[in-house]
């Protein structure tokens, strides 16, 4: 499947770029403002493809959007019209246009699919606003009596949130529009993936044939769960082929961040992961950061060694890399709306070194397959070092860490009989095994290291 060998690329879209000030919504902001719940910054569709070089450069060859439909709100998961683009983003033919370019350079389009509830702008719910239980939607939505009533609410919600009204999905007419809005993108626009947004607020019977409907059309459509928990009892009957791996963002942050695990309980907590999710170890969406969480560079701002280390281990686990967009460039933030500032176009503003990093790592995943179909076998760990092997084929990687303090003379077992391993990341010298065996004479704090066996 294409999306073993992704390179996923985040971009929420009115933040990225405005390519086109024509579309921009009344009231936008100045790019250098500071993001609020509500203010818009015109970035949009066409700006993409005028940034596209950077996106090439950086090695990317999959884009996913947060949510482009039509909507009231700057995210946008408050969905109006399921079969429009959203004005202050282009027009459907626009975005066919985006999708065949974006395909010409080798690069795949992921959407962001809302089918859990709408917007309360919906034209839907706004009909039963208006007509209460004489509207054809009335039972479209959980209504507890009418008048529709926002405070106190008397509908189902997602989230607690006035403006998103929760679809009835036992409802065979909601399952036919809905379904029928997917098909319509799939097919027409012949998009390379669904990220389904509130996936665990879904009835299963809803994926299960959603899933079914959109490999009819596209059998190698890429179905990710945004799952903020243990994702395994969801890829039962193949409902998704893989899910957000926030188990796997936490593991990252209480190791290298929190400091609350050393690292045999860090491998350990790895190598359960890897075993729990099976053969969709691989097609999991890792990521460290998202428009919903702090930016990693201000998490790690006080330890950007730390922070390297950690995307070398989030690049090698099995899974598809994930980077939101401007992390690579140090862009910085809070929670909720800090993290999605608009992208930073100076360059000189830039971390050169951790833009270079991501490059790397990039090329890295691109240059050995064992990265991206390797099976994952823990090697050992001491204290604040741990070692891992990946292997797929004639080869064979070891990627050892340390999270803290410096190692002396460490020897490492290599469950090998491969007896010279070249370090590929960072270039360095050739070590030599004995009996399985290799010795690393010193291992500083934050180092890490990838070898391959000759």
């Amino acid at each position: 499947m294409w999306s073993h060998d992704a390179i996923v690329y985040q971009i929420f879209p009115d933040r990225f770029y405005n390519g086109n000030q024509t579309n921009d919504p009344d009231g936008t902001v100045n790019w250098q403002a500071k993001p609020t719940v509500d203010n818009f910054f015109g970035g949009d569709l066409e700006g993409i493809l005028v940034k596209i070089d950077h996106l090439l450069d950086l090695g990317i060859n999959t884009l996913y959007l947060n949510p482009i439909f039509k909507a009231s709100t700057n995210h946008r998961y408050d969905t109006v019209d399921f079969y429009q683009i959203d004005p202050a983003l282009g027009d459907t033919d626009f975005f066919r246009q985006f999708v065949q370019e974006c395909h010409q350079r080798d690069i795949r389009i992921i959407l962001d699919g809302v089918f859990n509830h709408c917007g309360s702008d919906h034209p839907f719910f706004q009909d039963v606003i208006k007509n209460g239980p004489n509207s054809p939607y009335a039972d479209w939505f959980y209504f507890q009596g009418f008048p529709v009533s926002s405070d106190p609410l008397n509908y189902k919600t997602c989230g607690g949130c006035s403006y998103l009204p929760k679809f009835n999905l036992e409802n065979l007419a909601v399952q036919r529009y809905l379904l029928e809005a997917a098909r319509y993108w799939t097919s027409d626009y012949q998009i390379d993936g669904w990220r389904l947004d509130s996936a665990q607020r879904v009835p299963h019977h809803f994926w299960n044939t959603f899933q079914r409907e959109v490999r009819k059309i596209n059998p190698q459509i890429y179905l990710c769960a945004e799952l903020w928990h243990e994702p395994t009892g969801w890829f039962q009957q193949g409902l998704f082929d893989g899910a957000s791996n926030y188990l796997l963002r936490q593991l990252l942050l209480d190791y290298f961040l929190e400091e609350t695990i050393d690292a045999e309980d860090f491998l350990y907590e790895l190598t359960s992961l890897y075993n729990r999710l099976g053969e969709n170890a691989n097609t999991m969406l890792n990521l460290v950061g998202c428009h919903d969480t702090p930016r990693i560079n201000s998490l790690f701002a006080h330890s950007p060694e730390a922070l390297s280390a950690l995307l070398l281990v989030l690049f090698c686990f099995p899974g598809i890399p994930h980077i939101y967009y401007g992390d690579e460039i140090g862009l910085e933030g809070g929670k909720d709306p800090d993290c999605r500032r608009p992208m930073m176009w100076d360059e000189s503003q830039w971390d050169l070194r951790l833009y270079e990093h991501f490059k790397a790592l990039i090329t890295l995943r691109k240059n050995h397959p064992a990265l991206v179909h390797g099976n994952f076998l823990p090697l050992q760990s001491f204290n604040h070092m741990l070692a891992f092997k990946r292997i797929y084929q004639n080869e064979e990687l070891i990627v050892v860490i340390n999270h803290k303090f410096p190692i002396k003379n460490i020897s490492i077992n290599t469950c090998s009989k491969k007896a010279v391993w070249e370090a590929i990341y960072p270039h360095g010298n050739f070590l030599y095994s004995s009996n399985s065996m290799i010795e690393v004479e010193n291992v500083l704090p934050y180092q890490a290291m990838i070898l391959m066996g000759k």
